[in-house]
């Protein structure tokens, strides 16, 4: 008999996982390294590990020796994973002299675990070789059992010198986009790291804009595009890290990564996320309202819950490693009204299916931007605009401790957002992407030709033309990332002008028709309502309108008669109202409802004419732009063919523009004649282009605000052991 693997971190190149399950290692250089069946449930989980972990190890080999079998088996590492922290060995295999022993070494918690190979030999001298008699000694077992000695004489001297094993390096490297491609500057799509900690897929867009989902291994330079993966998506992995799953042309689709064409598994028409357990279990969002499941085998998509699927947003699932339970976000677009929940496959958020731990509480504590996901003991998400990692319990579904910072400037949100460009292995290796705050308002010509800039970089939300276009508006966070305030920009001296003074946030400014008034939103009451004040500063801010919605000014019709707002309902809803005579008394004006369905509406706009009006609406299953009679009766057309947002209209009605979701700017040709409303001709201009940008009165100029140096974010970042980072 020999003894091959004792368990100890050792550097090297990864085995595969045999037919036999022989060996199996996760050993990659560079990152914390160990052999799964061999390596206790504190170090599978990233936790700190001292010489007990050695003490686990050794009782692994003992018991292999004496029964030939391994304590913890498994088809796969997820499965043997999952054995380890879960299951218990077989002890009726084992001989009674030594299961006591065996017991004591494969305790599970550390704290009742033996501390100290000392404790072995006393344990042996004291019992196991008492209750050997001579005549057995060469029995099977007591072979086993005497051999126990050497081993010990020849490792304890090693083991009590690594007690504490080295911690390994903190290693970042980056990754460029191929050449000739760029990264999406949208947060919509986050990169993704395979399990092992190998390979990463991420998109990126050709010059001719068509983007594609590319692998890049990271023992390699380069990285190769993924043949049918066009338009592709959110993508995730299998758990043997062979495979990724990801969404595109309104398909949930997987892939062999090896090669081989990509198979449709599922209809998703608007996708927020997958992930893929160790039962070879898909769940998925198809829109961001709910989740289905599907077998990644084959087999017909069904519901995982159906408690309000389409009234609230349910994105970016993350199983978690006993494969039932998984990280989702709930609530509305922004940090103020996102969380992080439970979910449980086949069955309803507050129950729990056979074998998973019952869910007292799925949503824990704390508002959050972007999504979560978990390894080594954390769950990783992102909070104000930073990355952090906080440790979490999987047993008890509950936080451990405090939050610390692991990267600045990891910005996530959109209508229904929630993405954040992070994705984690489980083995030590994060892979995540800045996005610079700093942004600078810029013009650009039809061609995408910069014209010159206005004002200084600075954390700027979107701008917003003066009538007489002499005058911008914008939303600015101050540098220190506190209080948010409404700024205004003179055009011709390009000169700042902070527009409110107070400690409420106050946002999203729109001009009145004459330039004289600006409506906002503000929370100085707690949540957001609407004021205005007059342009010039001569007054003081008056509450226009207050109720318990949440409200966003978005446009004020051309004659002053309507305001248009969106609301966030009690259901978690985007709605548009209208508040009639806004420029009136103050607290005069009365609201109703232009569009109020079970589907998302938002970001109305105002046809220069006043007889349309359009919007964003999710009601073809993914966000398109809509414009519909205004103030109606009538019907509605869909403007953009494959998605958009972030609409402005030529001030001569003729012409109306948005963003499509590759970040490019489109231009529709629209009659109004005759009060219908017809399409000529959608073309595209250029890109990439932020939702916060204006357009000129002719349509010749666009003020964009664009990263220094025309940057729209930075390189992926690539993080080796990166909990070694939360100690420092």
């Amino acid at each position: 008999m020999k003894v091959l693997d004792f368990g100890l971190a050792k550097g090297g190149e990864a085995d595969d996982v045999t037919s036999d399950s022989s060996t199996v290692t996760m050993t990659v250089p560079g990152m914390v390294m160990g052999t799964p069946g061999y390596m206790p449930p504190e170090q599978i989980r990233g936790e700190k590990v001292d010489k007990r972990a050695d003490i686990w190890a050794f009782g692994v080999v003992l018991y292999e020796m004496v029964t030939s079998h391994r304590p913890f088996e498994g088809k796969t590492v997820s499965h043997m994973v999952v054995a380890v922290i879960k299951e218990e060995p077989d002890w009726a295999r084992t001989p009674a002299t030594v299961q006591r022993l065996l017991r004591a070494c494969l305790e599970k918690d550390p704290r009742h675990r033996l501390r100290d190979v000392g404790d072995v030999e006393r344990l042996l001298d004291t019992e196991v070789t008492a209750a050997i008699p001579i005549q057995s000694r060469f029995s099977r077992a007591g072979w086993a059992v005497a051999g126990v000695f050497a081993l010990i004489t020849a490792a304890l001297g090693f083991i009590h010198f690594i007690e504490q094993p080295p911690e390994p390096p903190l290693i970042r490297t980056n990754i460029d986009p191929p050449e000739g491609t760029r990264f999406p500057s949208a947060n919509w799509t986050p990169p993704a790291v395979s399990p092992d900690g190998r390979l990463v897929v991420f998109p990126a867009i050709s010059g001719e804009g068509k983007s594609m989902l590319w692998l890049r291994p990271l023992d390699s330079l380069t990285a190769q595009p993924l043949a049918g993966t066009e338009d592709g998506s959110h993508p995730f992995w299998s758990p043997d890290s062979k495979s990724i799953g990801f969404f595109s042309k309104g398909k949930l689709r997987k892939l062999d990564v090896s090669g081989g064409r990509s198979t449709a598994l599922a209809d998703a028409s608007t996708p927020r996320g997958g992930t893929w357990s160790q039962d070879d279990v898909i769940v998925f969002a198809p829109t961001p309202y709910g989740f289905q499941e599907v077998s990644a085998s084959v087999g017909a998509a069904h519901p995982v819950d159906t408690a309000g699927l389409k009234s609230t947003a349910r994105p970016f699932p993350w199983f978690l490693p006993d494969g039932k339970h998984f990280l989702y976000l709930f609530g509305s677009a922004g940090s103020d009204y996102y969380s992080i929940r439970i979910g449980s496959r086949n069955s309803p958020e507050k129950g729990a299916p056979t074998g998973a731990a019952p869910i007292e509480d799925p949503t824990l504590p704390g508002a959050v931007d972007g999504m979560a996901v978990y390894a080594q003991g954390y769950l990783l998400f992102v909070q104000a605009g930073r990355l952090v990692a906080r440790p979490f319990n999987v047993n008890r579904l509950a936080f451990t401790g405090d939050a610390a910072p692991v990267a600045e400037q990891i910005q996530s949100g959109g209508i229904v957002g929630g993405a954040a460009k992070v994705s984690v292995s489980r083995n030590g290796v994060l892979v995540y992407r800045s996005n610079p705050v700093s942004v600078r308002p810029t013009w650009f010509d039809r061609t995408g030709k910069p014209l010159g800039t206005v004002g200084e970089a600075g954390d700027i939300d979107g701008v917003r033309f003066s009538p007489d276009h002499k005058t911008v508006a914008s939303t600015v966070r101050e540098a220190s990332g506190g209080n948010v305030d409404v700024w205004l920009y003179d055009l011709s001296r390009g000169l700042p002008l902070r527009f409110k003074f107070d400690a409420a946030n106050d946002s999203a400014p729109v001009w009145s028709p004459n330039g004289r008034t600006i409506a906002f939103q503000s929370s100085r009451s707690g949540h957001f309502d609407l004021y205005r004040r007059p342009a010039d500063g001569s007054r003081t801010e008056e509450l226009l309108y207050a109720d318990s919605l949440q409200k966003l000014p978005t446009d004020i019709s051309l004659d002053g008669r309507y305001l248009a707002y969106q609301t966030i309902s009690s259901s978690n809803n985007f709605d548009i109202w209208i508040l009639t005579d806004p420029l009136g008394t103050p607290g005069a004006s009365k609201p109703y409802p232009f569009l109020q369905t079970e589907f998302n509406e938002s970001g109305a706009r105002f046809s220069p004419d006043g007889h349309w009006i359009a919007y964003v609406s999710n009601e073809s299953g993914r966000f398109e732009v809509d414009v519909a009679a205004f103030p109606g009766p009538g019907g509605k057309k869909q403007v953009s063919p494959a998605g958009g947002d972030a609409m402005r209209w030529r001030a001569d009605g003729n012409e109306l523009f948005y963003v499509a979701p590759d970040n490019r700017l489109m231009a529709v040709s629209v009659d109004t004649k005759g009060g219908v409303f017809e399409i000529k001709k959608v073309a595209s201009l250029f890109g990439p282009v932020t939702t916060g940008y204006d357009v000129s009165d002719d349509g010749q100029k666009f003020l964009v605000l664009v990263h220094p140096d025309g940057e729209t974010g930075g390189p992926l970042t690539v993080v080796q052991n990166w909990t070694v980072g939360l100690k420092k």
